[in-house]
C-alpha cells in the first residue's frame, strides 16, 4: 500500500493510489493535540451512552450522547458491546471530528477527488475503542451492502499505535473492481469467506502498522477486516468516516439484512 505524509497528500496522489492499489496510507493526518482530544471524546461518548441507557444521564452526558432518531435499525447494544457507537450520536465528537477534517484539508481533498462537494454518511460514521482481547473481524467490502455503483471514500483514522501491539486492520493491498463472492463460511451473508478473500488478494494481504494520527483511505470495494491476535495487549482507538459522491448516492444502495436503504442512509454535507 503506498504511503504519503500529510503534507504531500493531493487528490492526484489519492486517485493514483486508489486506482492501482485500492487504498492509501497517510502519515500524520491528525495532529497529536487533536488525537488526544478525540481519544478523550471517545471515552466520554461511550460513558455517556452507558449513563443514558441506565437512565442517569446528566447535561454533560447529553453533550456526548444523543440518540439519532433518524436511524431505526442499528443494534446499539451490540455495537456498544464491541466498543463502538455512531459518531452522529455524539454531538460534541461530531463537531470535533469535522474540525479535525477541516484542519487536515479533507473537505477540499474529497471535493476535488469526487468532482463535487462530498456528503458524510451518518449511519456509517463510527467511534471505536476496540479491546485487545476481542475477536478478529470478518473480511468484507462495504459495497456488498452499500451498493457497487457509488463513489466513496472511507477515512479510517488510527488514534493509537496499532497493528502490532494493539488491534489494527488487515487490508487487501490491490484494487478490486467488483464484489468478491459472499456467504459461504463468512460471518454474514454479505461478508467474504476467508478462502475467497485470500484468492482475491492474490498475495497482497497487508497489516499496516499505524501511529496515532495516521490514516488509511479506501473505498467501498476494498476488502478488509479488523486485525487482532493474541500478542496484542493494548486497546485501540479509531474513527471511521465514510464520505460519498452525492450524484452517485441513493438509488444504488440496496436493502439487506443490515437494513441499508436510501431512506435509512442520512447524508450530511461536509
Amino acid at each position: 500500500i503506498p504511503e504519503v505524509r500529510h503534507g504531500d497528500l493531493t487528490a492526484e496522489v489519492l486517485h493514483s493510489a486508489m486506482t492501482h492499489h485500492g487504498s492509501l496510507i497517510v502519515r500524520g493526518l491528525i495532529s497529536p493535540e487533536r488525537v488526544d482530544r478525540l481519544v478523550a471524546g471517545i471515552d466520554a461518548s461511550l460513558a455517556a451512552f452507558d449513563a443514558t441507557e441506565q437512565g442517569a444521564a446528566t447535561p454533560e452526558h447529553v453533550r456526548y450522547y444523543r440518540r439519532f432518531e433518524r436511524d431505526r435499525r442499528s443494534n446499539r447494544d451490540s455495537k456498544r458491546t464491541n466498543g463502538s457507537i455512531m459518531t452522529v450520536e455524539s454531538p460534541a465528537m461530531l463537531f470535533e471530528l469535522l474540525e479535525s477534517f477541516q484542519e487536515a484539508g479533507i473537505p477540499e481533498l474529497s471535493e476535488e477527488y469526487f468532482g463535487e462537494r462530498p456528503h458524510l454518511l451518518a449511519r456509517k460514521g463510527t467511534l471505536r475503542r476496540i479491546a485487545a482481547g476481542g475477536n478478529t473481524g470478518g473480511w468484507h467490502q462495504d459495497g456488498a451492502f452499500m451498493g457497487e455503483g457509488i463513489r466513496s471514500l472511507n477515512v479510517w483514522i488510527a488514534l493509537t499505535h496499532c497493528g502490532d501491539t494493539a488491534p489494527g486492520i488487515d487490508v487487501v493491498g490491490r484494487q478490486l473492481n467488483r464484489i468478491v463472492e459472499t456467504g459461504g463460511g463468512a460471518f454474514s451473508a454479505w461478508a467474504t469467506d476467508p478462502d475467497a478473500a485470500e484468492r482475491a488478494a492474490a498475495g497482497a494481504l497487508v497489516r499496516p502498522i499505524f501511529d496515532a494520527g495516521d490514516a488509511i483511505l479506501f473505498d467501498h470495494l476494498n476488502l478488509h477486516r479488523t486485525a487482532i491476535d493474541p500478542s496484542m495487549t493494548i486497546d485501540r482507538y479509531a474513527i471511521e468516516t465514510w464520505l460519498l459522491s452525492p450524484s452517485t448516492y441513493g438509488s444504488m444502495l440496496v436493502e439487506n439484512e443490515q437494513g441499508y436503504s436510501p431512506r435509512e442512509q442520512v447524508p450530511i454535507a461536509v
